[in-house]
């Protein structure tokens, strides 16, 4: 007979971290929480798949939602590293061929490896209902969400990864990110995508634009209804009957929409997203304000405080070099040491545009 027993919140929480690969410990730890939330997804997104963004954070937030603090704010949490784990390439976001309506979906990336360093490996994938592969060296899980092995001999574990089964992702191909252009030259490509005949005049119920007279510092606040006094290019979203709103470039002039483009990635391993964010990057910085990045000190080199959302290949990055730490005050932080800290400032200057900006120490 199956016997049934009443077990504490606690208890619970370290059964679940169990079950997800990790070592049961307390539910109040920072980093070991957003372990348990990016396993949790992983297996949310391999047992569902194909699934939606949305459907995979309801599932995991009903399903682990009971077992966490009331305080969490879980749904941010979930929000925030499951573009993360899109962006590391654990969890692909792919088109939907069995319709035409341009719906994404997410599938579990398979099991894979990239040789960061001679002594760090990142795992990426998901292995089944295990999530990660049930490999002889520690997997240390990063608050990042990232999962990396540290070892002393890299030719030895890359042969042993390679034997298990996992795959090799070259660290170029990984960190593949745009070519380095002109801001203008770059906004041009889209610009020349609009019709003359503006065969695209539409109304503007239910478009949202990101409004560039609006501070970079607060990207909540920059989303706007489109206003009578709105004109040139914008990024915005366009409502879709079904799946997420389309990332859009409009064309408007006194208020009124002449032309749009649905923004699509250019690469493969591109998001609509994040080229959206990279025009937006563009946009500003042609508009004498360019986004900001403040910089500020920290105990291992430099923090890198960033207030709108970064493409993916920024992310994958800044994992290579630094560490993804607490947002405080803005969306996205990273920890990169001194001796990268000038080759990554000149790097995302030139990449996205921006203005790198020490802040307070």
């Amino acid at each position: 007979m199956t016997q049934l027993a009443v077990i504490s919140q606690n208890s619970a929480f370290a059964l679940l971290t169990e079950s997800l690969g990790l070592k049961a410990t307390s539910q109040d730890a920072p980093d070991r929480l957003a372990a348990v939330i990016s396993q949790s997804l992983r297996r949310t997104v391999f047992v569902n798949a194909p699934i939606t963004v949305r459907e995979a954070l309801d599932i995991t937030e009903s399903c682990i939602g009971p077992l966490l603090p009331t305080q969490t704010n879980l749904r941010e949490l979930l929000d925030s590293l499951l573009d993360r784990l899109i962006a590391m390439g654990d969890v692909l976001e792919m088109q939907d061929a069995s319709n035409d309506s341009a719906t994404y979906a997410l599938r579990p990336a398979p099991p894979s490896f990239v040789m960061l360093d001679e002594d760090i490996i990142a795992v990426v994938g998901v292995a089944g209902f295990s999530i990660s592969p049930p490999l002889e060296q520690n997997i240390q899980h990063m608050p990042s969400g990232l999962r990396i092995i540290r070892t002393r001999d890299e030719r030895d574990i890359k042969e042993y990864l390679l034997s298990e089964g996992l795959i090799e992702i070259p660290k170029s191909n990984w960190l593949q990110s745009p070519r380095i252009e002109d801001p203008n030259a770059y906004l041009n490509k889209w610009r020349s995508k609009f019709s003359d005949d503006h065969a695209h005049v539409a109304s503007s119920e239910g478009m949202q634009i990101i409004d560039a007279a609006n501070s970079s510092r607060f990207y909540k606040g920059r989303w706007s209804d489109i206003q009578p006094n709105h004109n040139g290019h914008f990024v915005g979203r366009r409502p879709k009957a079904y799946g997420a709103d389309f990332w859009t470039l409009f064309k408007i002039q006194n208020g009124r929409i002449l032309d749009f483009i649905d923004i699509h990635p250019t690469t493969n391993r591109a998001r609509s997203c994040d080229e959206a964010w990279r025009i937006l990057s563009a946009l500003d910085y042609i508009s004498d304000t360019p986004t900001e990045v403040e910089i500020a000190s920290s105990p291992k080199g430099k923090m890198l405080k960033f207030y709108s959302p970064i493409p993916g290949w920024v992310h994958r990055r800044l994992f290579a070099i630094g560490t993804a730490v607490d947002a405080n005050k803005c969306l996205v932080a990273y920890e990169v040491p001194m001796a990268f800290f000038q080759e990554i400032s000149a790097w995302l200057e030139d990449t996205l545009w921006v203005n790198m900006k020490y802040g307070e120490v």
